[in-house]
């Protein structure tokens, strides 16, 4: 049960104008509104007007539910309306966003691998991010190396040395193949499109990725990557005898970069990964402007919108004062503090939310000051998302219970596969549908694929034989 006297003071402002759920940080034009909740309930927007209600009653399309209001383990806390709804409910339910700006810390908001950073309209999750390792150190490393470095390029000379096949390479037209450049089958087609050199492939689509660089930051993008005819999606990754065979190979630097994750709507539309170098300075920015690091064009970014800063071994985002505010996706419950004002966007509407206490004559050296976070210490239920600190290198926009718990150290978890493989494009997805897509569990491309190379019974090769010249056919008469 909730603490007798305690009540949750909320402070809404909703900017009156509708435009892809931003709200305008800068704009006057705002309806304010302050409500005053002793229990659970949802808070819900109908036009410009925020309230709360008791239970979720029949909706209309002009009613949005902004965020629940919970009591957990007697502490007060917020969370997702949708978490745990399943139902076309969903579509009227706005998603939460922490709002980085009004965070009370000099640093900034502590960015970890599974955060969806949020500027303007342009959404990004935390794919990776590595710290100081001397171990792998690289003097006078270049970011650009890592093109250069891995580029595949057309052999100068043919291998007359290899096998001989009935069929040939669709791309190179050759019909020799050896152990290390085997001929596949990694679609639907057939015929003489029907096999293709392994790497003829992969150079095929590295020539897809369009790369863009600066002296921090190296960007990658790319739509579907598919089969040009049959239009099959290709996977991560081949396994051809046993061995596993990436598709595509991206080196990753040696140490100090954040890997940033574009995500999309829309599966057609173009797939992107920034690599974010701090091994030349400690911070990166990030905008629209042309001095920006990492430039994005998208006009409801601001000119210098963010930045990345280093400072330890940590990585830390901070809002330079833009217009529509840098967010990062809440999914998981917050608990509310006394004397901790949080502030979350839902839509269009901002919500400063803070505890209230009743005034007591006992002397604060007797008043209980226990922490919403005591069950951060207690035994974990399984299923139960717990309430978990901010700003500690917990991820917020994760909401499985067991990879929160691992990620807070409470609990022995699976490593992360990724720490140990160089290629920047692992598990990133698949290559035609891929990751990058804001909502995940697609169906219908794998993420491995079993394909074989041709073996001696199907390569039935008659061999060349010196042509018997028939005599000529001699007139005949009939009579």
């Amino acid at each position: 049960m909730k603490k007798d006297g305690v009540s949750v003071i909320i402070r809404s402002q909703t900017w009156t104008r509708d435009s892809n759920g931003l709200y305008d940080y800068e704009s006057s034009k705002v309806t304010k509104n302050t409500i005053k909740s002793t229990s659970p309930a949802y808070i819900v927007r109908k036009e410009q007007y925020v309230y709360q209600i008791p239970q979720k009653i029949e909706i209309s399309e002009d009613f949005k539910y902004l965020i629940q209001l919970q009591v957990i383990e007697g502490n007060y806390a917020v969370r997702p309306a949708l978490v745990g709804e399943r139902t076309l409910l969903n579509n009227s339910c706005e998603k939460n966003w922490f709002v980085v700006r009004a965070l009370n810390s000099t640093k900034g908001y502590m960015i970890t691998e599974g955060d969806v950073i949020k500027m303007g309209r342009l959404k990004f999750r935390v794919k990776e991010l590595k710290g100081a390792d001397p171990a792998k150190r690289i003097k006078d490393f270049c970011l650009s190396d890592l093109i250069s470095a891995n580029n595949l390029t057309e052999e100068d000379e043919e291998d007359n040395d290899g096998i001989k096949f009935k069929l040939p390479c669709r791309i190179c037209l050759t019909e020799k193949y050896t152990e290390d450049n085997p001929l596949i089958c990694p679609c639907n087609c057939d015929g003489t499109m029907k096999y293709i050199h392994l790497k003829c492939l992969q150079r095929a689509l590295r020539s897809k990725v369009t790369t863009r660089t600066s002296e921090s930051s190296l960007s990658f993008s790319w739509k579907a990557m598919s089969c040009d005819i049959c239009k099959k999606s290709y996977p991560y990754r081949f396994m051809l005898n046993g061995q596993s065979i990436e598709l595509i190979q991206i080196p990753k630097p040696p140490e100090k970069y954040v890997i940033l994750e574009g995500l999309c709507k829309d599966k057609n539309s173009s797939k992107w990964l920034h690599v974010i170098s701090l091994n030349s300075k400690d911070s990166i920015k990030l905008g629209r402007g042309n001095d920006c690091e990492l430039r994005m064009s998208d006009i409801s970014v601001s000119r210098l919108h963010a930045q990345i800063k280093l400072i330890g071994s940590n990585f830390f985002l901070e809002d330079k004062g833009s217009k529509f505010g840098t967010l990062v996706q809440i999914k998981r419950p917050l608990a509310l503090e006394n004397g901790v004002e949080i502030s979350i966007q839902a839509g269009r509407t901002l919500l400063i939310f803070s505890i209230k206490k009743p005034w007591s004559i006992i002397p604060t050296c007797f008043r209980s000051n226990t922490s919403p976070y005591e069950i951060f210490f207690a035994p974990y239920q399984p299923g139960a998302i717990p309430l978990l600190p901010i700003n500690t290198g917990i991820p917020l926009s994760i909401d499985d219970a067991e990879e929160l718990m691992y990620r807070a150290g409470l609990t022995n978890g699976k490593k992360i596969s990724h720490e140990h493989n160089e290629n920047l494009m692992f598990e990133h997805g698949q290559l035609g549908m891929n990751s990058s897509i804001e909502e995940s569990g697609v169906d219908g491309v794998e993420a491995i694929q079993e394909v074989h190379a041709p073996d001696m019974e199907e390569n039935n090769i008659v061999e060349e034989s010196p042509e018997v010249v028939a005599d000529p056919p001699r007139n005949r008469s009939f009579v």
